[in-house]
């Protein structure tokens, strides 16, 4: 039980994300509210020109943001009866990278990876709610969900590899232009 809890304590960001893996979205949601908390405790003693750590901070927080707008996104529904919900979820994603001068290319790659995660598990939800004809309740066709989920998961792609060009990683970058 102690070595858990550390765990828990530490990396409730991760172990979110391997809850949302696992499937288990009600563990992950526990574990988005827990790196809540502990991030208000951790940000609160910090120094308002303390800038290298309060960044440190905020690399962690846009990931676990994404995790709770997708928990949140799948907890409904209603989210999966018209195109609007998707396309305003992935548009506020698509709004929303990191700065290809401050954040180096892990944290890229995180939040890519998760988006990426996001989109195949919608994908899948979406698949499991089709009748035989591939269309949804409504009105949506699996056919849209597809080529809408694959432009955006281009995007991203795309967006990640300008962003490793920038930091002059040519070996990344070029790893993300030919997926």
């Amino acid at each position: 039980p102690e070595q858990r809890d550390i765990l828990e304590l530490r990396y409730p960001a991760d172990l979110a994300i391997v809850s949302v893996v696992r499937q288990d979205l009600d563990r992950a949601r526990h574990f988005v509210m827990k790196y809540h908390h502990t991030f208000v405790e951790e940000w609160a003693p910090l120094h308002p020109l303390a800038t290298s750590a309060r960044h440190r901070k905020l690399q962690t927080l846009q990931n676990v943001v994404e995790i709770d707008e997708f928990l949140q996104f799948v907890a409904h529904e209603s989210n999966f009866r018209s195109q609007a919900p998707l396309k305003r979820l992935l548009s506020s994603w698509s709004s929303r990278y990191p700065d290809s001068k401050e954040d180096d290319v892990t944290v890229w790659e995180d939040v890519t990876a998760h988006r990426i995660l996001y989109m195949q598990i919608l994908r899948e939800k979406f698949a499991r709610l089709c009748n035989d004809g591939g269309e949804l309740e409504g009105g949506i066709s699996m056919n849209w969900v597809h080529e809408f989920l694959n432009t955006h998961k281009r995007q991203s792609y795309h967006m990640m590899a300008i962003a490793a060009r920038k930091m002059n990683n040519l070996h990344v970058a070029d790893f993300y232009l030919r997926l």
